[in-house]
This record gives structure tokens, C-alpha cells and sequence, in this order.
């Protein structure tokens, strides 16, 4: 959700008006005369043309690059592109509210920053287990202007001075490697001199950086296949395989314990997440853990008890669909959103057995027992029906969404719908998928 507090409006007119005290506050700390950069439909970029008054700046640079994010990975070949002409300067990334940069020196990455809380130096320690959530929590309340977190932990003898150097060059790491991983959104690059950059006492290999992010990207792909979230509780088999384990992955699987999840494994083990799917995964493929008999992404899910997953389904479907329609009530577009759907039931093909004599409720939902009835008269192979629905009530969706206009169901809301869909989809038993 949009922070109010830093809204600007832009009119049809082109007029600017501060509309958030936040965003008043910003400007006011940047007088001077800016040029509007040319830059994507969702991104508006002023760049300063003068140095700011009183400072006796002079210009530092211009935007060269920027452009849209369209898929996992998109940065890489800008990345690439920026190293291997040794450039100087800022590459900034916008996301929903995640806003995160990459500083370049000469085509090598120097430091890193984001908004997003998990990106923070103390919440990476947390997570690497180095400190405890009441040293965190303890550590914060002790920081001033003068007094910086990462010390604090150092002079509270919470860290050492070397494991705080180790995890700053850690969290720049961590920054860049989850920049690689936006799949949507802007970025930009603010080009500069190799002088006038933050200062900073690191020099990271881009090169490095991008074939190790690149080896996280392919390989996580193969890890969530059968570790799919980090809430997941394995166990351990009985039997266990006779083969000796290396000391690291003998002591991953000493933490499988049959409470511990993904996320506190890794924090006991001092891995950090990617490592620790990575000894998991090894682990899962060479018998020595297993799935436990209930998972408890599974369980979270389910609104009662023996829902099956054509009914969570249609009920997961159901809450964007109420989203959509009471945006369409708020827009007064509610008409328009009748007529469409009335033309949509009507005009089906593959779907129409799914839709017939289906009617939207008051509230914008489907009726679940007459969807769930249809789907079951449906002519579609039984192992294809649960993909059926998907496609189906997908389409309804998209469609909607489509009449409501932008806005109707934000961006974290959509992916928050999918990822419990696909959940669905990958919980389903063997012999569900199978009609057996």
C-alpha cells in the first residue's frame, strides 16, 4: 500500500500538486531546477539541472539508462551492461513500496541500500542466528545519530568488529542478489564520476556477484520444486541412509527435528536461506528428510476442516472477486461491470460448461455448490479438472480486472492470491491430481 504521507498528484492538466506532508518535507530539502527525464509510464524522474544553493555542488551526473522490469532476472543483462563499460553511479530499482540501489565504482558494485526492513543489517544478522530477536529488538532502541547499530552490537560485545565487517559486505550482497530477483517494476541509472559516490570502504566483483546471483536464481528454481515455502517442517527418515555426511550437511540435518521450519533452520545453522535449501534440498534428494504427513502452509489455508482444493479454490477466487467489485462500487462503475460479466457468461466457450447458469451474488462472489456442481458435469478429463477451474475462474479474473481498471486488486494482494493458488495446486495429493 502507497504511503499517503509522500502522494504527489499529477492532473490531467500536467499541474503538480504535494498532496502528502512527507513528500512536502522532501522537496522542501531539494530546492532548485530540475528537467523532467524521460522514463517509464509508472516512473516519474526529475533530474536537478544546477548545483543546489548554498552547497556549492556542481552537477554530478545524468539518467542514461532506464526502462521497465518485465521478468526474473531482467537487471542482469543492464548489470552486465554497466560493468562492462565500467561505469560509475547509481542504479535505483522501485518495486510496489520496495525502492533499492546498487552503487558502481568504475563497473564494480562499492555499497547498497534499501527501504525494505529484511534488507537491514540487523534483520540479516538475525537471520544468519549471529543475534537473538531481544537483541535486536534491545540493540534498536539504543541507536542515535551518534551511535549506529552495527557498533552497538559490537560494543555490546553482541558481535565482533570482523563479523560486522563481514555481514555489511553481506548486506550488500543480499541487495544485490534480491534486485536480480525483482520480476516487475523500474529501474534507472544515474551515471557519474568515479568520485562522486557514497563513501565506502568495499569493492565487490559485479562479475562475481552476477554469476553467483544467476547460480541462485537457476538453482532455487529446482529448491522450491520440492521445498516450495520456508514455513515447511521436515523430518527425518527412519531408516536413515548408511552414507557418512559431510560436517555441514551432518549438521543441517541435525536441526530437522520435526518442529524446526526452513527459516529457523537456517538461522540455527548460520547459513542464511539460500544455503540452507541448498543442504535441504540435497538432503530431500538423497533420502535423508522427507515431507512431514501434514504441511502447515497446508493447514493454514484451509477455512475448514476436509476442504478439498476445488472448494479453496473457489473460495481464494471469491475474495479478489469481492476486492474487484467493491473497487467497481467505490469507482461507480458497477454498471459496466454487470454488462461486461452478462457478456462474458454468454460469450464463453471452453469455459461455458464451468459458467452455465451462473450468477454473481451482491457481494461480487460466485456461488461455490454451483461452480463446484458444474465443474463435476464439466466434459474434462478428471485429471485435468482441478487445472480446468484454475483457468477458468483465472479468466473470470483477469476479465474483471480488466473492466475495474488499475487499482482493483494491488500488486502485493495478486501475488499474495497466486502464490496460496499455486500452494493449492502443488498440495494436491497424487491421487486427487489422478482421479483416483
Amino acid at each position: 500500500m502507497a504511503d499517503e504521507t509522500l502522494t504527489i498528484l499529477i492532473d490531467e492538466a500536467g499541474r503538480v500538486t504535494v498532496e502528502g506532508r512527507g513528500a512536502l518535507r522532501r522537496l522542501a530539502a531539494r530546492p532548485g531546477r530540475y528537467r523532467l527525464v524521460p522514463s517509464t509510464p509508472n516512473l516519474v524522474i526529475l533530474e536537478r539541472l544546477e548545483a543546489a544553493p548554498g552547497t556549492g555542488e556542481r552537477h554530478l551526473g545524468h539518467i542514461v539508462l532506464s526502462g521497465d522490469i518485465e521478468r526474473l532476472g531482467s537487471l542482469i543483462d543492464v548489470i552486465q551492461f554497466v560493468h562492462a563499460n565500467q561505469w560509475s553511479g547509481q542504479l535505483a530499482v522501485v518495486g510496489g513500496t520496495a525502492r533499492k540501489s546498487i552503487h558502481f565504482k568504475l563497473g564494480d558494485v562499492i555499497t547498497a541500500s534499501s527501504n525494505v526492513a529484511e534488507d537491514r543489517i540487523g534483520a540479516i544478522l538475525y537471520r544468519f542466528g549471529l543475534i537473538t530477536q531481544e537483541d535486536l529488538e534491545k540493540s534498536l532502541t539504543q541507536v542515535t545519530q551518534e551511535h549506529r547499530f552495527g557498533q552497538i552490537l559490537v560494543d555490546n560485545g553482541l558481535i565482533s568488529a570482523h563479523d560486522l565487517y563481514q555481514f555489511v559486505r553481506k548486506q550488500i550482497e543480499e541487495i544485490f542478489h534480491s534486485v536480480l530477483a525483482f520480476r516487475q517494476g523500474e529501474y534507472y541509472f544515474y551515471k557519474t564520476t568515479a568520485e562522486s559516490g557514497p563513501p565506502s570502504q568495499l569493492q565487490l566483483s559485479t562479475k562475481q556477484l552476477l554469476f553467483e546471483g544467476v547460480r541462485r536464481i537457476d538453482e532455487m528454481s529446482y529448491f522450491r520444486a520440492k521445498l516450495p515455502t520456508n514455513d515447511m517442517v521436515l523430518q527425518q527418515r527412519v531408516p536413515q541412509p548408511t552414507e557418512k555426511l559431510p560436517h555441514r550437511e551432518a549438521r543441517v540435518l541435525s536441526l530437522v527435528d520435526g518442529t524446526r521450519d526452513i527459516i529457523a533452520i537456517s538461522r540455527d545453522s548460520h547459513l542464511g536461506e539460500f544455503e540452507t535449501m541448498k543442504v535441504l534440498y540435497q538432503l530431500f534428494a538423497s533420502h535423508y528428510v522427507q515431507m512431514p504427513e501434514v504441511r502447515k502452509t497446508t493447514a493454514q489455508m484451509q477455512a475448514a476442516p476436509g476442504t478439498d482444493p476445488a472448494t479453496m479454490v473457489v473460495d481464494i477466487f471469491n475474495q479478489a472477486y469481492a476486492r474487484v467489485h467493491t473497487t467497481v462500487k467505490t469507482n461507480d462503475k458497477e454498471l459496466a461491470l454487470a454488462r461486461g460479466l452478462e457478456s462474458f457468461f454468454s460469450s464463453m466457450t471452453e469455459f461455458a460448461p464451468l459458467f452455465s447458469g451462473v450468477s454473481v451474488t451482491d457481494e461480487g462472489e460466485l456461488p461455490r455448490e454451483s461452480i463446484l456442481a458444474n465443474l463435476s458435469m464439466a466434459p474434462v478429463d478428471d485429471k485435468l479438472r482441478l487445472d480446468y477451474l484454475y483457468r477458468g475462474l483465472n479468466e473470470l479474473l483477469f476479465f474483471e480486472l480488466f473492466i475495474a481498471g488499475e487499482g482493483a486488486v494491488d500488486r502485493r494482494a495478486e501475488l499474495e492470491l497466486h502464490e496460496k493458488l499455486h500452494q493449492i495446486l502443488r498440495d494436491v495429493p497424487a491421487r486427487v491430481k489422478e482421479g483416483e
